[in-house]
Formats: C-alpha cells, structure tokens, sequence
C-alpha cells in the first residue's frame, strides 16, 4: 500500500501545471540560443573589423615596396615617393606619408635613383665630384696617398742629390697637412689620416736630417 501511494503521488505531482512551469524552465536553461537578425548582423560587422585589422600591416608592406629608393652620396638610402625631378633638385615625400611635408634635396648630393620595379631612372655622371666608392664608403684621399709614397722616397733617395730628398719632403709636408685638415672638414667623403700622418711626419724627419747634414757640411 505504501508503494501504490508513493506511485499515485508522484503522477499527481506530475500532472500539476506548477511542476510542468518548472520543467519547462530548466529545460530551456539548456537550449541554445538563436540570435536574432540585428545581432547576426553585429557579428558579421565585427568579423569584418578584425579581418581588417589584421590585413592592414600587409598593405602597408606592400606600399612600401611600391616606392622609389634615392641613394646619396655619402651612402645613405631613402625610400621617396618622387613628386618631381628637376635638373637641380629632387622633390619627395617619405614613403607612405602622403600628408607629410615636401621634401626637396639637391641632385649633386644623389648617387642614384632607382624606380619600385628596380629601374634606374637617374644616376650621377659627375665623377670628378663623387668621392665615394663602390661600397657607399668614403674613399682614401688623395693627397694623403701621395704623402705617404713622397715620404718614402724622401728616405730612400741618395744624399748626393739633396735638391730631390727637399723636393719629396717638402712636398710630402704640404699634402700631408692639405689632406688631414681636408679629412677633418668632409669625415663622410674622405679617409686616410693614418697615411696623411705618416707621409707629414716622414716629410719633417727627412727634412730635419737634410739641415742637420749640410750644416755639418757631410753633404
């Protein structure tokens, strides 16, 4: 009897439309949710934002890449888009900056110009200015050369031709000093202060040996 009560009880209970609410309730806790049409459409928005985003920097690349390169003389490289190209100067912006300032810089400074595809679209011709090597690198003076081998010879010329030892050392002193102080003023065209040096200091040697002979009378 007690169990045919507890049957009876629990199919009242069930029949109760409390009891249905309930589990009606906690059976929609558990059924997934359907967005509506407004909130699909907010969600599509957003996935389009973030693939944006995340595609920006490629674009950025690529117009970097669509820029011209300009190459100064003193090595440096700048990545220009070219506004216009006279026969004194070269107007550009920095690549990228559309809303940047004009930049405009002189042709004798330019090494060369090369276009986004790799073309040479200018280049300088005027050698007898250029200083600079191959490699972008300051190149060795002149004078500092000739210094350096006129002070040599100075030493290894025969004291019976004094006129020629004077000659070389003398000329070894001017092109020394003419080359370290033209070294000092343009550091990023010149180099070769060690041989400037040496051929100055060999010149004063030489020279100073040459006076102390011949007031001797040895020569």
């Amino acid at each position: 009897m007690k169990h045919l009560f507890l049957l009876f009880l629990c199919c009242l209970l069930t029949a109760t439309p409390a009891f249905s609410t309930i589990q009606m309730q906690h059976t929609r806790t558990f059924q997934p949710t359907k967005l509506s049409f407004k909130e699909r459409l907010l969600l599509k928005m957003l996935q389009v934002k973030i693939n944006n985003s995340r595609t920006k920097p490629l674009i950025l690349n690529q117009l970097r890449n669509d820029c011209a390169k300009i190459v100064l003389k003193n090595g440096d490289v700048i990545e220009a888009d070219i506004s216009e190209i006279t026969p004194v100067e070269v107007k550009y912006k920095r690549c990228g900056k559309p809303n940047d300032p004009l930049i405009v810089i002189y042709k004798k400074d330019v090494l060369s110009i090369k276009a986004s595809d790799g073309e040479t679209i200018f280049r300088n011709t005027d050698n007898a200015k250029t200083t600079l090597n191959a490699t972008g690198e300051p190149s060795n003076h002149i004078m500092a050369i000739s210094a350096l081998v006129l002070g040599i010879l100075s030493l290894l010329i025969s004291v019976k031709v004094p006129v020629l030892i004077l000659a070389a050392a003398i000329l070894a002193i001017l092109f020394g000093s003419t080359a370290l102080k033209q070294i000092k003023q343009n550091p990023e065209k010149y180099k070769g202060k060690g041989m400037a040096r040496a051929g100055l200091i060999l010149g004063i040697i030489t020279t100073s040996i040459l006076v102390l002979l011949l007031a001797n009378g040895n020569i």
